[in-house]
């Protein structure tokens, strides 16, 4: 049986050098999961995901 996992959730309107950043911050942590929210008044998901994916290991 596996244990909890934790995720952080970021809201989608900041910069892509916003999400560079947020992306090292996170990857000091021991975080499972990172998500973007993809609200109806924010840029789409997508974009910080990719954005955010080169700091972030596999």
């Amino acid at each position: 049986m596996a244990g909890p996992q934790f995720g952080v959730a970021i809201q989608g309107n900041k910069t892509p050098a916003e999400y560079a950043a947020l992306a090292r911050l996170i990857d000091q942590y021991a975080f499972d999961v990172v998500s973007v929210y993809n609200d109806l008044l924010f840029q789409p998901a997508l974009g910080p995901l990719l954005w955010m994916a080169p700091h972030l290991p596999l």
